[in-house]
């Protein structure tokens, strides 16, 4: 309680700023995935959360090699994103109904292009 006894709420400027840097951050991030895995089990192999938190990564702190280093020395290829067969298995499964296959196939793009 002790914590909480002198307790000020954020100025104008303070809350301002949070907003700015909660946007900034937003805007890096490639896809709202939250990793639940109610996606999963892919048919296909297919680990989407852990591909989607790669591509997250890449968004967020960009480091192209050493997101490529992960993609290709630490991620199976039998779980990567060009095995999907676009089914949709797991946007019927989505809380957040993400667009799921659509966004395998651009992550899938984009870090062949690393």
């Amino acid at each position: 309680m002790a914590t909480f006894a002198r307790f000020e709420p954020l100025t104008a400027a303070e809350t301002a700023a949070v907003e700015q840097t909660a946007a900034f951050l937003h805007s890096r991030i490639k896809i709202g995935c939250t990793g639940c895995r109610y996606c999963m089990p892919c048919p296909m192999g297919v680990d989407i959360p852990d591909n989607f938190s790669i591509w997250n990564k890449l968004g967020m702190f960009g480091q192209p090699e050493a997101i490529k280093h992960q993609w290709e020395a630490h991620f199976p290829d039998a779980e990567k994103a060009s095995h999907c067969v676009r089914c949709g298995k797991c946007e019927a499964a989505c809380p957040q109904h993400l667009p799921i296959r659509n966004a395998l196939a651009r992550l899938q793009q984009e870090l062949d292009q690393l």
